[in-house]
């Protein structure tokens, strides 16, 4: 799309950005919005005064209320946006205030792979002294060409406790070709030793059909013994059958609890079968796509669902006691009623929602009562 200002039947509307949440006899929360200056003229050449359909919105303030006239507020500063082009890469800094003063600084990298993307996180007082640190270690490869994989490879955390020293904890992390997660390895107390641990995943890839499934978990301690290990098996078509953990030994004794799964010619999952041979099994409705009745493995009475086909939300649920809670909807889909079994006679049910001043950006809310 060109940056310049745009010819023709353009209409732009007010963006709603929501600002308050009501409960009643419960916290409620605020938030208060302004816009980017050093950005929103950057975008086709102009600004849209005394509206709030800028090019971005920043929170600038969350303020918590009690309800019983208290009430908290936590201010958000920035800095260094940057613009490539007509694509925003962020602010370079981030600054929370919480309603004493105490503050964090998060910084963000600002090129074009990795954009957004924390690389320090600073915890201080309202006097500036530094609690605590996070550094995070990103890493930019180009597996294929035109692609860029930027991941997480190692994160540094520091805390000092009131203390003049800091104390260093870390993990770092590894990836197949695919992006898909292969090792953390925990470090503990950087300046300990026999607190570390291995934590690894295997995988199995189809390139043909996309499909990427771990076939194992596994955690060891910091001289190499297995904790726990855990084997996941798949049919063809990519569907977890079966879950094994070690218990007695490898993969395939008998001595191993498993979980095994089925399906029906839908996809559904049917039947879940615990190590113990007790299964729980689920039907589906006409259409297949909501489960109609759950029965557990000790064939009580099925629990029972009842849909609101708009929606797909649950407007009646009956357990094994048949015992029914309704749920009510708006023409929306907006939940504004659910009614337990000892409140049938009520008119509000036992939760009720509202929603007043909907299409009112500044005043919409939502009431629970």
């Amino acid at each position: 799309m060109s940056r310049n200002q745009p010819t023709g039947n353009w209409q732009f509307v007010p963006l709603y950005l929501i600002r308050k949440e009501e409960e009643s006899c419960s916290p409620t929360w605020e938030l208060s919005h302004t816009t980017d200056g050093s950005c929103a003229s950057k975008i086709y050449g102009y600004v849209y005064p005394g509206t709030l359909d800028h090019a971005r919105h920043r929170v600038v303030t969350r303020t918590l209320s009690d309800g019983l006239g208290w009430s908290a507020t936590t201010t958000f500063n920035y800095w260094n946006s940057s613009i490539y082009g007509s694509e925003f890469w962020g602010h370079g800094q981030v600054r929370a205030i919480d309603p004493l003063g105490n503050y964090t600084d998060t910084f963000f990298h600002q090129d074009y792979a990795r954009k957004g993307r924390p690389y320090r996180i600073e915890t201080r007082s309202s006097s500036g002294a530094l609690w605590a640190q996070v550094d995070n270690t990103w890493t930019t490869t180009n597996p294929y060409t035109g692609v860029n994989f930027v991941s997480l490879s190692r994160v540094d955390n520091y805390k000092w406790d009131g203390q003049q020293t800091s104390y260093q904890t870390a993990q770092t992390f590894a990836y197949d070709s695919y992006g898909n997660p292969t090792q953390t390895y925990s470090y503990g107390k950087v300046a300990l030793a026999g607190d570390e641990r291995d934590e690894r995943t295997d995988w199995t890839v189809d390139p043909a059909t996309w499909i990427h499934r771990p076939t194992r978990t596994a955690l060891y301690d910091n001289a190499g013994g297995t904790v726990r290990e855990k084997w996941l098996t798949y049919d063809t078509l990519g569907r977890l059958i079966r879950e094994e953990s070690r218990l007695a030994g490898p993969q395939g004794n008998p001595g191993n609890p498993a979980v095994t799964y089925g399906y029906n010619s839908y996809g559904n999952r049917t039947t879940v079968t615990d190590p113990r041979s007790c299964a729980t099994t689920t039907t589906y409705d006409a259409s297949q796509t909501y489960p109609a009745t759950v029965t557990n493995c000790l064939s009580h009475p099925a629990t029972t669902f009842v849909y609101d086909d708009r929606f797909g939300a649950i407007t009646s649920q009956t357990d094994s006691n048949s015992q029914t809670t309704t749920s009510d909807y708006d023409e929306f889909g907006r939940i504004i009623r659910i009614t337990g079994p000892l409140d049938t006679s009520s008119t509000y049910g036992t939760v009720s929602y509202e929603y007043p001043n909907w299409g009112t950006p500044s005043l919409q809310r939502v009431v629970t009562k």
